[in-house]
């Protein structure tokens, strides 16, 4: 027979299309999965790459994937898998025509026989676009089969990473930008597509009532970064309205806010009455939640615009104080702020940054009152950091 798509001949095919010479490491991939079921996906993967490192074994990195899709087909981590090989696959032009939602109306069937705009040519010299997409294919069946939070999430910020690269990229030449353009494409006008196709995600996803704090802080930023602030604000205020929103996403509320001032807009609440309204949702026993979210009040006030020499702000003071008190025992300095975030199993929790630097505050606090209150309060806020907090002990016999 004849040669195969990866150079495999088809006559040294074993039952089942896999060539002869695969076959021991198919049998040994068989083997390992069924005493490697924890490891599950990743091992998979791994595999994967294994393979890529030989020449000729797509047969077998085929078979890895359908694996992947068999026993992972109703998980997250599979969908992720099949879409990410698919993606990579792309860079030989090879695709499958898109479906559903994500079937861009800028597709055209009949692809680019006739023109020469979209062929290969000495003139051009450009990676040849893919006539389709299979990567956005298998988004569309990952949402129809797990229509979970987290799947959205997922798919969505697969959508943004490519828009990412089309953007940042250096242009149809750039192999990573030109695998992702369909004939006729340029990387701006795809660019534009998988935003179209990204909104299609998010009003998909409101449609069928599906939300996490993940998936509206992605649309947020989405939209943000869009120029439709007031839509990002509105969609920020609905979720934090709603109930158990994290301490996170009031603070990306805020956040928005204050962009919309600085912008000259009218967001619905300021970010002062934000943050006073969270530090209510939040009690201290809810420590972490609370002190992100206390300071980051503490770093609203410090930052409104005050004479020097001015009065007091009480509402300030107040918060320096209950910091204080809640420092005492904790674990709170700057260098056991920081946390080894990894990979994480829980990609759909939102992540509210880790553990409070409260060291930084109290250095921001102190360069507030240096800077707006005078020596006096600089004084007082200092003996009440070191007598009153956690970090007496831990400046002892230090002259700096």
């Amino acid at each position: 027979g004849g040669p195969t798509g990866d150079g495999e001949e088809a006559g040294d095919s074993a039952p089942g299309g896999m060539p002869a010479s695969l076959l021991p490491a198919r049998i040994i991939y068989s083997n390992a999965i069924k005493t490697m079921r924890d490891d599950g996906v990743p091992f998979r993967l791994r595999f994967v790459e294994a393979c890529r490192m030989f020449p000729r074994t797509g047969a077998l990195e085929r078979f890895v994937m359908d694996s992947v899709a068999d026993d992972f087909g109703d998980s997250v981590e599979g969908w992720v898998a099949r879409i990410s090989h698919a993606d990579e696959g792309m860079r030989d032009g090879n695709g499958a025509e898109g479906t559903g939602f994500l079937r861009s109306p800028d597709e055209e069937d009949g692809g680019s026989e006739g023109g020469g705009e979209g062929q290969d040519g000495p003139a051009r010299k450009r990676p040849r676009a893919v006539r389709s997409d299979p990567a956005l294919a298998l988004v569309n069946e990952a949402l129809e089969t797990v229509s979970t939070p987290r799947m959205y999430a997922e798919c969505a910020r697969f959508l943004r990473s490519r828009i990412g690269a089309l953007l940042d990229g250096d242009g149809a030449g750039d192999p990573d930008v030109a695998r992702l353009l369909l004939d006729g494409e340029d990387a701006a006008r795809a660019a534009r597509r998988h935003v179209r196709l990204l909104e299609g995600l998010y009003a998909r996803s409101s449609g069928a009532g599906v939300s996490s704090p993940v998936l509206t802080a992605g649309r947020s930023d989405f939209l943000a970064g869009t120029g439709r602030i007031e839509e990002a604000e509105a969609a920020l205020r609905d979720a934090c309205e709603a109930g158990d929103a994290p301490a996170g996403l009031w603070l990306r509320w805020s956040e928005v806010s204050a962009g919309m001032e600085a912008a000259g807009l009218e967001p619905s609440s300021t970010p002062r009455a934000i943050l006073r309204r969270a530090l209510g949702r939040f009690p201290p026993d809810d420590r972490n939640a609370h002190l992100s979210v206390l300071t980051g009040l503490m770093r609203c006030l410090m930052g409104a615009s005050r004479p020097a020499g001015g009065a007091p702000d009480g509402e300030l003071d107040s918060l320096f104080r209950r910091l204080v008190l809640l420092s005492r025992g904790a674990e709170a300095s700057a260098s056991n702020v920081r946390r080894d975030r990894g990979d994480g199993d829980d990609d759909d929790e939102y992540d509210d940054g880790g553990p409070v630097n409260v060291a930084a505050a109290f250095v921001a606090y102190l360069r507030h009152c240096a800077v707006r209150r005078g020596e006096g309060a600089f004084r007082s806020a200092y003996d009440a950091v070191l007598r009153g907090s956690g970090y007496g002990g831990t400046v002892a016999g230090k002259t700096d």
